[in-house]
């Protein structure tokens, strides 16, 4: 009865807390989970997961976390029923992630590359081949990319397992939408002009990103090998 309490008050009372606390408090959390203190761990997390705080836990329980997660969710992509069972795992992850500056940069590009195949999607004609419920996530996800990301998405779409799903007119469409997605946050001229090209090229071609032209265009921001 007293946890549930706790549970009502918490949410409220984390809103009109500063900063510096929450962040004390992940480091609390850590704290419990490296000193063997499982019940203190578990019913901290939940607390703090009740507050939509997890993006407030330390950079390494958060970076073990999101590891997790995405090992998780490209399993379950490539798995039956994967519209229902991506949904739990990229609602989690975007819990630890609401601005560019909270995605880490230590895994940025697997993180880029799992959440694209995921909206991209697999070519079904059912919602056009994307968790209907998963998409809003993963857009999000894609306006956060901003400048600083933009050349790790850009690889992303010319790994040769998205390349092979752009063959699909329905996963070039949703191409289409999450380029458009990131450039809405997208200030630096290069950047724009390099995903303007794709978005342009892409109407009709997802190979276009392998050309002399566009390797031409964007050696300024990627080293292509």
């Amino acid at each position: 009865m007293v946890r549930t309490n706790i549970s009502k008050l918490a949410p409220a009372l984390w809103e009109c807390s500063r900063d510096e606390t929450k962040y004390k408090l992940g480091i609390t959390l850590e704290g419990y989970n490296n000193n063997l203190h499982l019940d203190k761990y578990t019913y901290g997390s939940q607390f703090v997961t009740t507050c939509n705080g997890n993006r407030y836990k330390s950079p390494t329980t958060r970076l073990v976390t999101i590891e997790k997660l995405l090992t998780d969710l490209s399993s379950k992509h490539v798995a039956r029923d994967n519209y229902y069972h991506e949904v739990p795992l990229i609602q989690d992850l975007m819990s630890y992630i609401t601005t560019t500056d909270e995605i880490p940069e230590q895994i940025a590009q697997g993180l880029i590359n799992t959440v694209l195949l995921c909206r991209i999607g697999r070519g079904y004609d059912y919602c056009d081949g994307v968790s209907p419920s998963g998409k809003q996530y993963y857009s999000t996800f894609m306006t956060l990319l901003s400048d600083k990301y933009t050349p790790h998405f850009i690889i992303s779409l010319n790994r040769t397992e998205v390349q092979r799903r752009l063959a699909k007119k329905i996963c070039l469409k949703q191409a289409l939408e999450m380029i458009s997605e990131v450039l809405s946050n997208v200030i630096n001229d290069r950047n724009k002009e390099c995903l303007e090209v794709l978005r342009q090229n892409f109407q009709t071609d997802g190979t276009y990103i392998k050309t002399i032209d566009f390797r031409r265009l964007s050696a300024a921001i990627i080293k292509w090998q």
